[in-house]
């Protein structure tokens, strides 16, 4: 057995509903070892939260069915949950799911499904020669700030790394709304900066 390496007991088929995991004795890594459990956990979540949602109603028969469809489009089912959580019910109703299990659905997912934020940074170099420069440039980064927060972006830090340079972090469920937004700003605000009086420079971190 190589060093770093342990037998352990992989998980190869999970059944939520009977809380049954079949197990294959294989050489695994830590890592993956955690990332079988996170994914056995997760549907487990999902397969409660579709249950909670339908047990009782005249769905309740649907519910291997509607767990099933997202498992076989998502990764894993609870990352499909997610999805509807982010983007809407539109989500549930691409798989063929009905618009009346839809909204049960959705009411279910809103409270039990928390979002999962990513965190973006980027680095803008903004520079200014005139006497009331350090001004301008706290009023510039403020309205960059006020921008994003207009098109719904609202976790955002700005902290100095050395002027003329400072770091944007922000913390969003949708990364690719982000990076569409952050690219318009940054056209936009080169503008407001000419305005301003101000030079300005805008790119991600690495």
């Amino acid at each position: 057995m190589r060093e770093g390496q342990k037998i352990v007991a992989r998980v190869i088929n999970v059944d939520p509903e009977k809380d049954i995991i079949d197990l294959s004795l294989r050489y695994v890594t830590e890592r993956e070892k955690q990332l079988k459990m996170k994914d056995y956990k997760d549907r487990k979540k999902a397969y409660k939260i579709i249950e909670l949602a339908l047990t009782g109603t005249p769905y309740e028969s649907e519910i291997e069915k509607i767990f099933d469809l997202l498992d076989e489009n998502f990764e894993n089912p609870y990352i499909g949950l997610e999805e509807a959580r982010r983007k809407g019910k539109e989500v549930l109703l691409k798989l063929g799911i009905s618009d009346e299990i839809a909204d049960i659905l959705m009411k279910e997912i809103m409270e039990r499904v928390k979002p999962s934020y990513a965190s973006l940074v980027y680095e803008v170099k903004v520079e200014s020669l005139d006497k009331d420069g350090v001004f301008k440039i706290r009023d510039y980064l403020r309205r960059c700030e006020e921008y994003l927060e207009k098109r719904g972006i609202k976790n955002i830090e700005i902290t100095v790394i050395s002027p003329p340079l400072y770091r944007v972090r922000i913390l969003h469920e949708n990364p690719k709304y982000v990076e569409q937004t952050f690219k318009k700003m940054a056209l936009d605000m080169l503008n407001v900066a000419k305005e301003m009086g101000v030079e300005a420079e805008f790119k991600t971190e690495k």
